[in-house]
């Protein structure tokens, strides 16, 4: 009985000590390669803003699913898999503040495998407008 105990003891040992030799699989962590948002102002102040954020991922590595930003959850939408964007609700401009930058959370999913994937990004820059200049009127004769 005593070298049945003795033999599965050492049967236990060596299965734990075997586990732990084993290579975990290393998952490659994503990165974000760029990112900034846009603001769209309508031509009177009763029309709205709304701000259109934009996230680059570096490797192919992830699928940004949706975003964190003043409390509004906004869903992402991706044309070529790399470049993701979404697009807040109309505000009014009492409730946008002339902040150059937005603090952001990321929500993603790897593209292998099931893990999840956050970053929360306390800077996110407006990206600078261009403004196009417009034809000037045609005078009726």
């Amino acid at each position: 009985m005593r070298n049945l105990f003795l033999g599965l003891l050492a049967l236990a040992i060596t299965a734990c000590g075997s586990s732990g030799q084993q290579k975990k699989k290393e998952i490659p962590s994503p990165e974000l390669s760029e990112y900034y948002f846009d603001q769209q102002v309508g031509g009177t102040a009763e029309a709205g803003i709304n701000e259109t954020y934009y996230f680059k991922v570096k490797d192919d590595l992830a699928i940004i699913e949706s975003i964190k930003v003043r409390e509004e959850q906004i869903e992402m939408e991706s044309r070529d898999g790399v470049l993701f964007h979404g697009t807040s609700l109309m505000m009014s401009g009492d409730e946008v503040d002339n902040s150059k930058f937005r603090k952001v959370e990321v929500f993603a999913r790897l593209r292998e495998g099931d893990g999840a994937v956050h970053w929360q990004l306390d800077s996110v820059p407006l990206r600078e407008q261009i403004f196009m200049p417009s034809a000037m009127p045609v005078q009726e004769r």
